[in-house]
């Protein structure tokens, strides 16, 4: 099969990771019986269904107790467990904590692993509001900094694509600190593409965004990350969306052959 029919389907799962999922619109997006659509989305991603949607709860369980205000008996209800009872038991054989825990020793988890803290002076960044825009994309799933990240672009840059001008995007679907390296998923994006060859397309972003900006190499990208989490996540009053991180791809190697001039936007989703 195609992959735009997984893709298809797995983006569905993503969207509606909170509710019940329908089986018939799975086999519709698939064009695969339920059966068949397991033993293929197991394959391609490493889980079933089921195992899927019940990690994308926890996760985005976890991303709103680290990154918001919001009560954690309220959490469990938006991410779709039934009541308090049903997270804490989901999460602590998860992670090996249960969440209240999780809140309690936010900044420990925030800074782990990052350099030396300092809680200076927040990277300068400006809130946007980003119109939403259909993208079309292939994904991987894999570590953030690892060169199948650029075999996955070179993958989708040798698709034919329509003239004019080509905005390219990186969708960072998992936060490392919660998802495993292997269920870490990256989108390599772009806003124009021949659609008669198959390309899975989606809605990206549309809501507010805090837009930082890193100049240079993409192999330095995480120094400002460091900095967001170190320097402004900890201090800002703003509540950060559990949606994915966008990065946004101004200038590239397609326009300088100096790493030095490249110019990315991180822009970090807002509730």
């Amino acid at each position: 099969m195609t992959v735009e029919p997984i893709y298809n389907t797995q983006s569905y799962i993503q969207e509606h990771y909170n509710s019940p999922l329908s089986i018939e619109r799975l086999e519709q997006l698939s064009c695969n019986s339920y059966r068949n659509l397991q033993r293929i989305f197991k394959s391609v991603y490493g889980e079933t269904i089921g195992a899927y949607q019940s990690r994308l709860k926890c996760d985005h369980a976890f991303k709103k107790i680290l990154f918001s205000q919001t009560a954690i008996a309220d959490i469990a209800l938006e991410v779709g467990y039934a009541d308090l009872q049903a997270l804490r038991k989901a999460f602590k054989k998860r992670y090996g904590f249960p969440p209240s825990e999780a809140r309690r020793n936010k900044t420990a988890l925030l800074l782990e692993d990052l350099p030396e803290i300092d809680l200076g002076l927040a990277p300068d960044h400006e809130v946007v509001h980003l119109e939403s825009r259909q993208v079309f994309y292939l994904s991987k799933q894999t570590a953030y900094e690892t060169w199948e990240i650029d075999e996955l672009w070179d993958e989708l840059l040798a698709f034919e694509f329509q003239e004019g001008p080509l905005q390219s995007y990186g969708i960072l679907n998992d936060e490392p600190l919660i998802t495993h390296d292997i269920h870490c998923r990256y989108d390599a994006a772009v806003t124009q593409a021949d659609v008669t060859q198959q390309l899975p397309s989606k809605l990206l972003g549309g809501g507010p965004y805090a837009r930082f900006q890193h100049q240079g190499s993409y192999d330095h990208i995480e120094i400002t990350y460091d900095a967001i989490f170190r320097d402004w996540m900890l201090q800002t009053d703003k509540e950060i969306s559990s949606e994915p991180i966008i990065e946004e791809y101004l200038v590239t190697d397609e326009h300088t052959d100096d790493p030095q001039q490249y110019l990315t936007n991180i822009l970090i989703p807002l509730r």
